[in-house]
């Protein structure tokens, strides 16, 4: 016999005499984990498969663990509410299901569980009411019929109704909304009527607006969302909206699901496809088409730097083939010799009419100093603009660098197959201070004139 006490559950072996009666009071004990949760016990019930159960005031319902219920210590495993489906911990009463199961009776609800303690809560929703229940415990009336008691009086219900499920409700669209880039809303009611929606390329935001039609209790109806792309449900509560921003071109299927009044996810799952036109440069051709453009700029780029590259050799071996006529007849008379014996067009150094001019006019007047562009181009039988445009154009420097050049090739000259002074060449290559013709020397040669000297030596 065991009987639900405000101290405790006491527990003893029923005997013909009394006075040989043993009872164990069975208590919460902090120190124990699988102690009673509560010592207020309101309530003990068997179930089919001879399971006992202990409704407690605020420790929900203990299910007793092991075969000796007259053990010293029984073994209690709570079912809370965050580990069952009890909305509450207040267990006013416990009743077992003929066909199976239990009732667990709150204050404000009823809760029905199945052999693997899984179930429903019914409560004002299921109702239509918000009663308050007695702790008298429930009765089965027969035809599935129970009889609940109440704080003002009685509630009868069937089993059937108690455990047949709400309707599994139809998800619905009820508007589509569509933004562009420039603000520009495009909104489409009675969207039920569409399976595939196309967003323009300007248009990558989307609202999608839906409704589950379950009128029973509509506000405890939760909803989920996901895309194709994505393998999760974002589960949005009662929200009825869906936003899509910045989507990707491509196409994607929307999938949207509900839960019924009770809470339980259905298989009603709405799905619609989105097509998002790409733009232009999205699209493959338009990538095809910048890296044709990024090819062609790159190689423009490297032909850009080759043909420089040529021109600046070119300048650079025209401008030390003139310069070759300060090195003195020797070099020229190769030159002949060359033309003498016959080579290729390709071999023979060519010389240009004005430019002939120029360098004779330097190589006579390579030691006054006082010469100038002026001088050179009147050698030239040309204007400043025209000689500049010139040497511009054969040999990439201005008549002044033309000077300078030909004189620091003078100078290397005179230092290589003379014994005069630094300051000396300087003088005879139409320098008129030292110092100045060192640096220049130096910025030409990479080497002062001292160092050029001793390693011609």
């Amino acid at each position: 016999m065991m009987v639900a006490t405000g101290n405790g559950l006491v527990v003893t072996k029923m005997e013909r005499d009394a006075d040989k009666m043993h009872f164990q009071c069975h208590q919460r004990e902090p120190a124990r984990k699988n102690s009673l949760s509560c010592s207020a016990v309101m309530d003990v019930t068997e179930d089919r498969q001879e399971r006992y159960f202990v409704g407690t005031e605020s420790g929900g319902v203990n299910l007793i663990e092991g075969a000796d219920l007259l053990a010293q210590k029984l073994s209690f495993r709570p079912l809370s509410s965050h580990l069952f489906p009890l909305t509450s911990d207040v267990v006013q009463s416990l009743a077992t299901i003929k066909e199976g199961g239990l009732i667990a009776v709150g204050s404000h609800h009823v809760t029905l569980l199945d052999s693997t303690l899984q179930g429903r809560v019914l409560d004002a929703h299921f109702f239509n009411s918000d009663y308050r229940f007695s702790e008298a415990h429930p009765l089965a009336l027969g035809n599935s019929h129970w009889l609940f008691g109440l704080t003002d009086g009685a509630f009868i219900t069937t089993l059937q109704q108690m455990t047949v499920h709400t309707m599994k409700p139809r998800v619905v669209l009820t508007q589509i909304e569509v933004r562009g880039k420039k603000s520009e809303v495009r909104s489409t009611w009675g969207a039920e009527a569409l399976d595939t929606l196309i967003l323009q390329p300007q248009e990558r935001n989307l609202t999608v607006r839906f409704a589950a039609l379950d009128y029973s209790a509509s506000e405890r109806i939760n909803y989920a969302f996901r895309l194709s792309t994505d393998d999760q449900w974002n589960y949005i509560g009662h929200d009825r909206t869906a936003t899509l921003l910045d989507m990707e071109p491509g196409t994607y299927l929307l999938e949207i699901r509900s839960t019924n009044a009770d809470g339980e996810w259905q298989d009603n799952i709405r799905s619609i496809t989105v097509i998002v036109l790409p733009t232009f440069w999205e699209a493959w051709y338009g990538q095809l088409l910048i890296l044709i453009l990024l090819i062609g700029i790159l190689a423009a780029i490297t032909y850009t730097i080759l043909y420089i590259r040529r021109i600046r050799c070119q300048h650079r071996e025209t401008l030390e083939k003139y310069l070759a006529l300060i090195e003195g007849r020797g070099e020229m008379s190769d030159v002949r010799r060359k033309k003498e014996e016959g080579k290729s067009e390709e071999e023979e150094v060519r010389l240009d009419p004005m430019l002939e001019r120029v360098m004779t006019f330097i190589e006579e007047n390579i030691s006054n100093g006082d010469i100038g562009v002026g001088d050179m181009a009147s050698a030239a039988a040309t204007s400043r603009s025209g000689l500049q445009r010139k040497l511009k154009q054969t040999m990439g420097i201005t008549p002044q660098d033309l000077l300078r050049e030909a004189r620091i090739k003078r100078a290397c000259q005179l230092l290589r197959n003379s014994n005069k002074t630094v300051a000396e060449v300087a003088y005879a290559c139409g320098f008129t201070d030292p110092k100045y013709f060192s640096r220049c020397f130096k910025q030409s040669t990479g080497q002062s004139p001292t160092e050029w000297k001793n390693a011609s030596e």
